[in-house]
């Protein structure tokens, strides 16, 4: 498996990030090349990276050898299955595969049939990872159509942050909150 490097995807997510992040806890899942790690911990998080891949994890780790602020933990893990249990985060990152299955069959561009079910399937088991005031960074694209609205926990809010056009598709960052089961659900439409 490849280092994925960073593209259009990346760089949205990346200006999504807030730029103040001091004191705040980061998990980065797939973190790739480690750019939103190095982002993150630079804004003065600390940030947990994470990924399935060896040499993801090296690199990361070589990019956040020259911090400026901020500190990042990287460890090899598919998704969150090495986290404890209780660990809780301020904001977590996550740039899956999200092109549909009738893409290259490979699981680096492909996030399901649809594009979008890795993606929720992460959102669903990150929910318990997140702080009171937390939220998820999510990337999607418009290949994966909108199926992904109506499959998103009905014990979150949600919002379209950031899209970005390209020749054959839009990006864009949706941000994830957990809200009470009592509580209203505003779900943006787009």
């Amino acid at each position: 498996m490849t280092v994925y490097e960073p593209s259009d995807d990346t760089y949205l997510l990346l200006s999504s990030l807030p730029e103040n992040l001091a004191g705040k806890s980061v998990l980065d899942v797939g973190c790739g090349n480690g750019l939103l790690s190095e982002a993150a911990a630079n804004r003065g998080a600390h940030v947990l990276a994470t990924d399935i891949s060896v040499a993801a994890t090296k690199a990361t780790r070589e990019r956040c050898e020259k911090l400026r602020a901020g500190s990042c933990d990287v460890i090899v893990a598919d998704l969150l299955c090495e986290l404890n249990k209780k660990a809780k985060f301020d904001l977590i990152l996550f740039n899956p595969p999200y092109l549909p299955a009738d893409a290259p069959n490979s699981s680096e561009w492909t996030g399901g049939r649809h594009g979008w079910e890795l993606g929720i399937r992460f959102v669903h088991s990150a929910l318990p990872h997140l702080k009171k005031e937390g939220s998820i960074l999510l990337l999607l694209s418009s290949a994966c159509g909108k199926g992904w609205m109506n499959m998103m926990p009905k014990t979150t809010s949600w919002k379209i942050l950031k899209r970005k056009r390209l020749f054959f598709e839009t990006l864009f960052v949706v941000s994830v909150r957990a809200v009470s089961e009592s509580a209203s659900m505003p779900q943006e439409q787009s």
